[in-house]
């Protein structure tokens, strides 16, 4: 198998970024991972975003478009990777 033929998107990103109000993010944000079926550990902190992310291309997709409309995050770190199977998902 090929690393381009794996079905698996997985995203590790960060951005040091000031969030005021942080914990008003989480929700949304949440709220288009489960959507999309993404799944992975997403930090939310007074300094920024830190996390790895996997799903499918279109729901990693989805996902960073949110990301980027954040405060400070149009210009997010993200490197992309790919897995045979979704090592977050249960």
């Amino acid at each position: 198998m090929t690393e381009t033929s794996l079905p698996i998107c997985v995203a590790a990103l960060y951005r040091f970024t000031p969030f005021e109000n942080f914990a008003d993010l989480r929700g949304p944000l949440q709220a288009v991972c489960d959507a999309n079926g993404v799944q992975g550990t997403l930090l939310l902190a007074r300094e920024g975003l830190n996390g790895t992310i996997a799903g499918t291309d279109a729901g990693i997709a989805a996902v960073l478009e949110h990301i980027r409309a954040l405060p400070g995050c149009a210009e997010i770190e993200v490197k992309f990777s790919r897995a045979p199977v979704c090592r977050f998902c249960a």
